[in-house]
């Protein structure tokens, strides 16, 4: 097994398009697996010899667009999203933390383009005080833990063009609420929720301050049973969304589907039940 100095070098050469980098120990072993040379004190290697090393990397259990200081200074739970080796990480876990997924490519944390995981249930794991800048289309909070580590099997009717999941929080994890609103804020992201479709979820994305909201496709919902017991549990809740809500809106719309249907529908039954996600603006009363 490579050592995590040895991953975090074959990281770094299969990032860059230079042909030319100052050799160390860690240099000096991929050459001697074939993968470039060292001459004197420049380790040296070809574009040919960087795609035999981006193999290589991936056979080990490592994408080869994974950040490289993750094997500096990562965290076990961040290594273990991207990698099968998760001794290699070096902090403890003590640290508040959020879990996030990249959706599709072009999300970049503190310069660094984040992998779109191929394992399904996979996510990172990043410090909620370690981001020095974040770009993201949109940055998406899920209410529920199996929701977020299975929303890249949600069928969407928008594209999650740039979009960066952000699990909601639970006492495990630190608030990701919390994180993204200040992230959205300090970055001026989009900020957009996804909760249970039911006045609770409703009333968490305007705590949010959510620009929009995903909800379902209320035209596939005409003959899908919600739960009668959720929506009367929720009467406070309900009261203060339809006193929140722009009339005449389609967020009104979805709002008016509840009241007559006086019933919830929770992320994890949509989802089994494939059912479609829209984009709606969260309207509210001025």
């Amino acid at each position: 097994m490579p050592t995590k100095r040895v991953i975090q070098a074959a990281l770094t050469v299969a990032q860059s398009t230079k042909r030319e980098h100052r050799a160390n120990r860690s240099y000096e072993v991929l050459a001697a697996e074939g993968y470039g040379r060292v001459v004197g004190r420049e380790y040296l290697v070809t574009p040919a010899e960087r795609d035999m090393l981006k193999i290589w990397l991936e056979r080990e259990g490592v994408p080869w667009h994974t950040p490289p200081e993750y094997y500096g200074a990562g965290h076990r739970e961040e290594v273990a999203a991207h990698s099968l080796h998760e001794k290699h990480a070096s902090r403890p876990t003590h640290d508040k933390r959020v879990l996030v997924q990249a959706l599709s490519p072009g999300v970049r944390v503190n310069g660094h383009e984040l992998p779109v995981l191929p394992v399904e249930n996979a996510c990172l794991s990043l410090s909620s005080d370690s981001i020095r800048s974040l770009e993201a289309g949109a940055l998406v909070v899920i209410e529920n833990s199996r929701a977020f580590h299975r929303f890249r099997n949600q069928l969407l009717a928008v594209e999650p063009h740039r979009w960066l999941a952000v699990y909601r929080g639970d006492t495990q994890h630190a608030s990701g609420q919390s994180w993204a609103q200040a992230m959205a804020q300090q970055h001026r992201l989009r900020l957009y929720a996804y909760p249970d479709f039911d006045p609770a979820g409703l009333a968490i994305a305007l705590d949010l301050g959510a620009e929009k909201v995903l909800l379902p496709d209320i035209d596939e919902l005409a003959d899908f049973p919600g739960s009668e017991a959720d929506f009367d549990r929720q009467q406070d809740q309900w009261t203060r969304v339809q006193n929140t809500v722009t009339p005449g809106s389609v967020l009104a719309q979805r709002v008016d589907f509840l009241g007559e249907r006086k019933a919830g529908f929770t992320q994890e039954r949509l989802l089994a039940a494939g059912k479609t996600l829209e984009l709606v603006a969260l309207e509210r009363l001025k």
